[in-house]
This record gives structure tokens, C-alpha cells and sequence, in this order.
């Protein structure tokens, strides 16, 4: 389940120490290193994004992400305040033969929020 965030929050200090900006792409994780990279898809409409972890949280049981209300907006959740997501961690990759834009590499999606914690608890 994610979430969005968006005026109470912006212009204060991140979590990496960036200013968060609303009308940016960012998103917030409790567990994922900092400046790590996720593509998130939105389950109910299947737009998605590739976003920056730059913050901490979500802090409401049983959500796993909160995204900048411009993500929100562009995945189409807005009104709704919250919804269903994959999240797949990215793995940027250049060709050595010629200079070409970034690829994406996708890893597996992520656990899920208990089974997260599980894991968490056992290291």
C-alpha cells in the first residue's frame, strides 16, 4: 500500500538532507537505503514510475511507501489518497560497447511490509 505527501511536508529537510519538493518525484521508505532507486506500479491502473528513495516513512501501519504528490499525481491516486503497488528495486546499467542512455535492470519485487519486518528481526 502506498500513500502521498505533499504541502505539510514540503520545503522541509529530508531525510538524506535534500528539500523535499511536492511537485518533485520522490518517494519514502523505512527500510530501503537512501538514494536507492524503485520503479513503482500502480496495481489498479498500471502506470508506473521510477522514483528516488530521499526520506523515511511511511509511519501508518500496513503502508510500505509514500510517495511526492506530483508521483501520486502521476500514477493517478491523488483523490484516492492511497493505493496498491508493486515496487521493484532498479539496477542502472550502461553498455560499454558505445555510450548510450541508462538501461533499467529489474530485480524482484520487494517483500512485503511483515514479511520485511520478519527479516529485519532476524539480522
Amino acid at each position: 500500500m502506498a500513500s502521498w505527501y505533499g504541502e505539510q511536508f514540503n520545503g522541509r529537510p529530508t531525510a538524506n538532507g535534500e528539500i523535499f519538493d511536492m511537485n518533485g518525484l520522490s518517494a519514502a521508505h523505512l527500510h530501503l537505503p537512501l538514494g536507492s532507486w524503485i520503479k513503482v506500479t500502480n496495481l489498479s491502473n498500471r502506470r508506473s514510475l521510477v522514483l528516488r528513495i530521499n526520506d523515511r516513512g511511511p509511519y501508518a501501519m500496513g503502508r510500505v511507501l509514500d510517495l511526492s504528490k506530483e508521483a501520486a499525481r502521476r500514477l493517478g491516486f491523488i483523490g484516492a489518497g492511497m493505493t496498491m503497488v508493486e515496487i521493484h528495486t532498479v539496477k542502472w546499467t550502461a553498455s560499454h560497447a558505445k555510450p548510450q542512455p541508462a538501461a533499467i535492470e529489474l530485480a524482484p519485487p520487494l517483500p512485503s511490509a511483515p514479511e520485511m519486518s520478519g527479516r529485519l528481526a532476524r539480522l
